[in-house]
């Protein structure tokens, strides 16, 4: 019986000091995500200060883990002199770029002297030729709904509509009807460095640092499976709470 006892003390022993064993290595591993957690939270709540709505990733292997790749059809201008006008996604760029969104598909893009001319079906949209927003023309200010745009053989703009053929004084204020353009603006197939450089602008522009860290935080840059990770660090913490808390107990009942 003496012995029966002894030993049941000892395997208890055992038991406690395999649970704080436990313990300890649970807690190790939780480390790691409540550091995600509190560092990705503390700077979601200072977006703002951050920019990091305004900032946009633009390493490759970031973008390439996020799928971000252009999802409708890849429309380009040439617009002389080694310059093109991309159409990405509804997204504009001149060269690497980016010019805003466009709401409509566009019908071409030319280049005079002095302007980038953006053709809409029912806007014009002028950039310097830099790629600094002039003005848009809509509405009255176009003799009609846009077919084609090119320019005339004085390096103004020429409108093909329903109407006719119009072209543009040269501070683009005034309509009238007149012959047919040399040419009009047409799609054509970019150069690769070209067409590399439109691509890198179109994905430094798709994804902003504060959805990469707001996915860190709740685990969705790995998708289903972190979420199904975050869910059982959440459960993981509250077992070292509530273990710790046990042990505790436990140990102020050994001290009395």
């Amino acid at each position: 019986m003496t012995r029966k006892h002894g030993k049941r003390p000892q395997f208890w022993r055992k038991k406690w000091r395999s649970l704080y064993l436990w313990h300890r290595y649970i807690g190790l591993a939780a480390a790691a995500f409540v550091v995600i957690l509190s560092i990705t939270g503390l700077m979601l709540n200072h977006t703002g200060r951050l920019g990091l709505s305004s900032q946009h990733a633009s390493s490759d292997w970031i973008l390439d883990w996020y799928g971000i790749a252009p999802e409708g059809p890849f429309v380009t201008y040439p617009l002389g002199r080694d310059r093109w006008l991309a159409s990405v996604d509804n997204r504009l760029f001149l060269g690497g770029k980016p010019l805003g969104e466009s709401p409509e598909s566009l019908v071409g893009a030319v280049a005079t002297d002095d302007l980038v001319a953006v053709a809409a079906p029912s806007a014009i949209t002028l950039y310097t030729i830099e790629g600094e927003l002039v003005e848009q023309l809509n509405g009255a200010a176009l003799p009609g709904r846009i077919n084609a745009i090119g320019v005339n053989a004085d390096g103004g703009l020429a409108l093909k509509t329903p109407k006719g053929i119009f072209h543009s004084d040269p501070f683009v204020t005034a309509w009238t009807p007149g012959p047919s353009a040399p040419k009009w603006a047409g799609q054509e197939t970019p150069p690769d460095h070209i067409r590399q450089e439109i691509l890198g602008a179109y994905r430094g522009t798709g994804l902003s640092w504060e959805r990469i860290i707001l996915d860190l935080h709740s685990g969705r840059i790995m998708g289903d499976w972190g979420l199904y990770v975050m869910d059982a660090s959440a459960l993981i913490l509250l077992l070292l709470s509530a273990t710790g808390f046990y042990n505790w107990i436990k140990s102020k009942r050994r001290k009395r």
